[in-house]
């Protein structure tokens, strides 16, 4: 419990330092947010049920993100690196809209930017990804109070290139529920101040063995993906000197040397990285297909991310290949 209320105040105070209209523009407004989302993606009578039906509503904007924007660095690893640079909001709402996609920061701010146009009281936060390296705050998550009732906090995920197909509350005292979507098994729990995404079965990140210090961290079968305090930040340019360092510091992700997309259409995982697809069949297991030469690479981007143009999935192997001499 006092865990929890050391969490919670944190919470607060970053959000009373939080200025009103975050200092930046908005993407949508609530008219333009009501209209793509009924005309775009279906999903209906969104007026009417913010105001009797918020929940569910959320949550289905939420999968909504993950079934028609993919998580992708194709478009990163295509543009030359002394050329990258971290994507402007403009940018970041056209691609999303068109079913291009991004990194973390392109659909995490893209989701956030939605909801708040929507009148979701949504803020960010800075989160550190474990997978492969230690690099704090390469990842970000969008945090939203007041759902249900007030004071309530729920955490938004549409950006951690796996499914979560839910707002997640995190009014828990040491961990949520277990939770099952697409291919994956998945909980957040408390643990010394933190709180951890933790991964079980369905998992596709290889495990060292040995476990690498600082880096792994298990909890049984569990292995934590990312963790966060609550640092809520309504000004998106908080985040713009970590953002620059993930878009054009070589090796500072897998990002730029590993081309890779990922989607669920009808919320079944399809997934490529580098050579390999793997698709969720209906039993939820990934079958996996290792693609042979970049001709069939490129078949496969246009069979399942089409919106990714196929000079643009061309340009990024080529530089795969360059960075793999």
């Amino acid at each position: 419990m006092f865990k929890h209320r050391l969490l919670r105040s944190a919470f607060e105070e970053g959000k009373s330092r939080c200025s009103s209209d975050g200092g930046a523009m908005e993407m949508f407004s609530r008219e333009e947010a009501v209209c793509f989302l009924e005309g775009s993606w279906g999903v209906s009578n969104v007026a009417e049920r913010l105001t009797r039906d918020r929940k569910a509503l959320l949550h289905e904007v939420v999968t909504q993100v993950q079934v028609s924007v993919p998580f992708q660095s194709v478009t990163l690893m295509a543009v030359p690196p002394e050329q990258r640079r971290r994507p402007s909001v403009g940018s970041i709402k056209a691609e999303c809209m068109a079913g291009v996609g991004g990194l973390c920061y392109n659909l995490n701010t893209f989701a956030w930017y939605l909801l708040k146009a929507l009148g979701f009281s949504a803020q960010l936060c800075p989160a550190t990804c474990t997978s492969s390296i230690i690099d704090p705050d390469n990842h970000l998550v969008v945090l939203v109070n007041d759902l249900e009732k007030k004071g309530d906090l729920h955490l938004v995920e549409c950006g951690c290139g796996f499914p979560t197909f839910r707002a997640v509350s995190l009014d828990f005292e040491e961990e949520s529920p277990v939770f099952v979507d697409s291919f994956l098994e998945y909980k957040y729990v408390r643990h010394e101040g933190q709180i951890l995404r933790m991964q079980g079965d369905g998992d596709t990140i290889k495990r060292n063995d040995p476990p690498k210090k600082d880096l792994d961290f298990f909890m049984g079968k569990w292995r934590r993906f990312y963790f966060f305090s609550l640092r809520p930040s309504d000004d998106l340019s908080d985040f713009d000197a970590k953002f620059d360092r993930v878009f054009t510091v070589p090796r500072a992700t897998p990002f730029d040397h590993s081309p890779r997309a990922l989607l669920f259409p009808g919320k079944r995982a399809v997934v490529v990285v580098n050579n390999r697809l793997m698709v969720e069949d209906e039993e939820g297991v990934l079958t996996k297909t290792v693609l042979q030469g970049d001709d069939e690479i490129a078949e496969c981007y246009r069979q399942y991310f089409p919106a990714l143009k196929e000079e643009v999935v061309r340009a990024a192997l080529q530089e795969w290949r360059r960075v793999q001499q």
